[in-house]
């Protein structure tokens, strides 16, 4: 019996979302901003190091600017999966939140609180469903 085999690796694109970072402050630490546009689905993907002390809530923006001019917070009803959350107790972890909203431009922000000595935590944004394949 053999497998079939679909070819997802022609059928994504990989971006930077946020450069793997220290985050030692109480701040709103925003990632790259991402352009939606050609693919069907989008999902964001955070993942931590070594987290000492300090609440991470990772949050998307949208904006129909490419420059996130007038960027709101992206509603609950427009992600797939919660936001995701992070404290002392979750370093080396992965997480993420799926895009469905209307906007063309996806800008992952960090916010983070009771931040003294914080942790390392960066984010990968992968889309799919390309309308034009292969990527």
């Amino acid at each position: 019996m053999s497998m079939n085999q679909k070819d997802l690796h022609h059928n994504l694109s990989l971006s930077l979302g946020l450069e793997t970072q220290t985050i030692d402050s109480d701040t709103d630490t925003d990632g790259e901003i991402i352009d939606t546009q050609g693919f069907e689905s989008h999902e964001f993907v955070f993942q931590t190091g070594d987290i000492t002390d300090g609440d991470f809530e990772c949050l998307l923006l949208e904006s129909d600017d490419d420059a996130m001019a007038g960027a709101t917070e992206v509603a609950a009803a427009d992600l797939i999966g919660d936001a995701p959350t992070f404290d002392d107790t979750e370093g080396q972890t992965v997480k993420s939140v799926g895009y469905k909203g209307s906007k063309r431009y996806v800008q992952p922000r960090v916010t983070t609180t009771n931040t003294t000595d914080g942790g390392v935590i960066g984010a990968l944004a992968i889309q799919g469903s390309a309308r034009n394949a292969p990527v």
